[in-house]
């Protein structure tokens, strides 16, 4: 994770306030890796918040391409066994009808 806050660069608030720590949009919070070191991230929350957003529609489109092969493979299953029924249906009624014509 990469720290967000740009406070030096391109930040409304920077020509307002000296320390970054005083924006109202700036946020601290750590995190620990694989290897269990703590990192620290500065972050500019509406830039996080954007970042988030992005990545939970990035989900959630795999979802549902997911959630659409799935039904697309199901769909298939019922068919078959739709017209598997519907064989044996018609010569369950052929051999009724050929019963009636011979009696």
């Amino acid at each position: 994770m990469k720290d967000t806050c740009r406070f030096d660069d391109d930040c409304y608030f920077a020509g307002l306030l000296e320390k970054k720590e005083q924006c109202p949009n700036y946020s601290r919070s750590y995190w620990r890796n694989d290897k269990a070191e703590e990192i620290c991230v500065h972050d500019c929350a509406p830039i996080r918040t954007m970042l988030m957003v992005q990545e939970l529609f990035n989900r959630f489109i795999g979802l549902q391409e997911a959630s659409e092969q799935e039904r697309n493979k199901y769909q298939r299953i019922f068919l078959e066994l739709a017209n598997i029924k519907l064989n044996n249906n018609k010569e369950i009624e052929i051999t009724a009808q050929q019963d009636l014509i011979e009696q």
